[in-house]
């Protein structure tokens, strides 16, 4: 198993954009005025300090200089992920030191000169050494209490939440004035997922009756694949691909509903009862996140042999068990679906094949991100040739020049092009999934049709309350379009869509230009 080391500890995410304070001066308010008011609320904790004085502009720009020679939107694995060992390592970042950090992460593995570690961005590893050297010792200390102050600050006390809230919100354009009773219970609802989501998920099956649920999805979610592979063959950009392409979806795994360790009462307490139960909330906190760390060290150890198998399996799996987005993982080749997305109105056994369909589109483009631009360089069985990267590129600017007026509304959004290809290759199969279905063409008491309530239960999938104004402040921190434009990008480029409710030749649903993408 190779491990991977990856730029972090950025407080307005890994983006070199982010840290322009005269274009987002914005976020540098934001940001700096959290850092400087957290100082003022731990007030005599002096840690080092770091309240002692306004520390605000030092993390800023000392953020700012980590991240001048990082690759704001990595997406090459052969430039932006390299293989290194241990002692090429040790040359190309001598101000590491290497063993005896990974020999504290990893305390049961062997490290020795030839342990081997994916690097992501090395430009950003190489320039290290350089910025240690001409940076004080005041400078460094400020910027490693900062960022324990912030992984804790949702939790050190109801001045520091309310400072957090606030940031998260002035990021989006927003404001909180205070954290009320339904804030707290959010909150509430999310630790509780994120810590005791494995001791949840069997409870929230058995309470909705959920089994025949995970059942149906499993049977369907496994047919997404199969049925991608009988059309790759008649994507004509892929076709300097299809072997490789092909391969990948067969090896593709999809996990539903929870892990193994949550299908019962008896797995779930193997992974609880290493944990500790405290008096403090603070201290169970931090009881949590050092037992998944724990758990996380047994997948790559062999001293709880009974226990590995367990671990490995935890891996893939998002923080939450009862979240409503699917999850892939490019280098894992899997997909989880969360319990959350089914039960309903999400998805259900028996519900109509249409809305069914609509829960499968999600999961289908979440699966087909083995084709967008990234996805294509893990093939297991040579490099994908270069033609099919420059075809993808053809099809890319033809979806550039039908989005321009949209993406004119958000500003400048081409980096989340890539997304609109697994999304509408994912539309299409889903409806091939559907054609394949024997559901009636109408249903009684509906003026829909299946394949309108389709479009209908998948555009309800993509709600999201979003403003044109957050939109575009939040432009330059999205890891992701919003969904608006994600849905109307995949619905103009599915004819099908203006065929099923009878859209004029002038709509904008009707494009100009199909491109050609499944």
């Amino acid at each position: 198993m190779i491990r991977k080391i990856s730029p972090s500890g950025f407080g307005l995410g890994r983006n070199r954009d982010n840290y322009d304070s005269l274009r987002k001066p914005f976020l540098y308010r934001a940001y700096v005025n959290f850092i400087n008011n957290a100082a003022g609320v731990l007030g005599g904790n002096t840690l080092n300090g770091f309240a002692q004085s306004s520390p605000g502009d030092k993390v800023f720009y000392f953020e700012n200089r980590l991240l001048q020679n990082s690759n704001p939107h990595p997406r090459n694995l052969s430039v932006d992920r390299v293989v290194q060992t241990l002692a090429e390592l040790r040359v190309l970042v001598p101000v590491v030191r290497w063993d005896h950090l990974l020999q504290h992460i990893f305390p049961d593995s062997r490290i020795d000169s030839q342990f081997r570690m994916i690097v992501e961005d090395i430009d950003y590893f190489k320039h290290l050494a350089n910025i240690r050297a001409t940076s004080t010792n005041d400078v460094l200390n400020t910027y490693m209490v900062w960022h324990l102050v912030k992984k804790f600050a949702p939790f050190l006390g109801k001045n520091m939440r309310l400072l957090e809230a606030r940031f998260r919100a002035e990021l989006v354009g927003g404001q909180v004035q205070n954290i009320d009773h339904k804030a707290h219970f959010s909150r509430c609802l999310e630790l509780t997922n994120e810590f005791f989501g494995f001791g949840l998920a069997h409870l929230h099956r058995d309470r909705f009756n959920l089994g025949k649920n995970i059942e149906d999805a499993e049977r369907l979610f496994s047919l997404i694949p199969r049925i991608a592979r009988k059309h790759v063959r008649n994507v004509p950009w892929l076709k300097d691909a299809t072997y490789k392409v092909n391969d990948r979806l067969e090896s593709l795994r999809v996990r539903v509903a929870y892990p193994g360790l949550a299908a019962t009462d008896n797995t779930s307490l193997i992974y609880f009862k290493e944990a500790n139960t405290n008096r403090d909330f603070f201290d169970n906190i931090i009881d949590q996140m050092k037992l998944k760390h724990d758990w996380l060290k047994m997948a790559v150890s062999n001293k709880h042999p009974a226990k590995k198998d367990h671990a490995v399996e935890l891996l893939p799996w998002p923080e939450s068990l009862l979240s409503l987005e699917p999850h892939y993982s490019y280098s894992f080749n899997e997909v989880t679906v969360p319990l959350g997305m089914l039960s309903q109105p999400i998805f259900s056994a028996t519900q109509n094949a249409g809305l069914k369909a609509a829960t499968i589109v999600v999961v289908a483009q979440e699966m087909l991100k083995v084709i967008d631009r990234f996805g294509l360089q893990f093939s297991e069985n040579g490099i994908v040739p270069n033609s099919t990267f420059d075809a993808l590129a053809e099809r890319l600017q033809c979806l550039e020049r039908q989005t321009e007026n949209e993406l004119h509304a958000y500003g400048p959004m081409n980096k989340f092009l890539e997304e609109a290809v697994p999304d509408i290759a994912g539309l299409r199969v889903a409806l091939q999934m559907l054609d394949q279905s024997a559901s009636p063409s109408k249903l009684p008491g509906l003026d829909y049709n299946v394949r309108q309530l389709f479009y209908i239960g998948y555009g309800q999938l993509m709600c999201e309350n979003m403003t044109e104004t957050r939109a575009s402040r939040t432009n330059g921190t999205l890891t992701s379009a919003p969904k608006r434009l994600r849905l109307h990008r995949t619905l103009q480029q599915t004819p099908d869509f203006a065929d099923a409710f009878g859209c004029s030749a002038s709509s904008r649903m009707v494009p100009l230009e199909v491109c050609d993408v499944w």
